[in-house]
């Protein structure tokens, strides 16, 4: 499958996201604000990153805008994930490629990012 970036600063969610991503059969990395998911999208070969918006130290907003203005990680699939429905559209500006609230249906979760990594495959 695929290899899956996700980056969450709630431990909690952290571990919840990745169990569910793993046993639908992807390999997920983690980090923990914007600044470690940079490091991670340049250093790895990243399919699609999870993004949470509201982090410590750095920002979901401001983490995507970096990746996406960057040649290396501008063309991976940036899906912003938060609790904050009302910030859809920041996140959309800000360079993401979709937007998933919380709580989350894991079903259409999951086929949402099927679809974005085969497109990303057949670009």
């Amino acid at each position: 499958m695929a290899t899956i970036l996700s980056v969450e600063d709630i431990p909690e969610n952290q571990l919840l996201m990745k169990r569910k991503l793993e046993r639908a059969g992807h390999t997920v990395l983690t980090a923990e604000n914007g600044v470690e998911a940079i490091a991670v999208a340049r250093a790895e070969a990243i399919d699609l990153i999870l993004m949470d918006l509201n982090m410590p130290v750095m920002d979901g907003f401001d983490a995507t805008r970096i990746l996406k203005s960057q040649a290396a990680t501008q063309q991976i699939p940036v899906i912003a994930v938060s609790a904050y429905v009302n910030l859809q559209a920041e996140a959309t500006a800000a360079g993401c490629d979709a937007f998933q609230g919380k709580p989350i249906d894991w079903a259409a979760f999951l086929d949402r990012i099927s679809a974005l990594i085969a497109a990303r495959a057949g670009a």
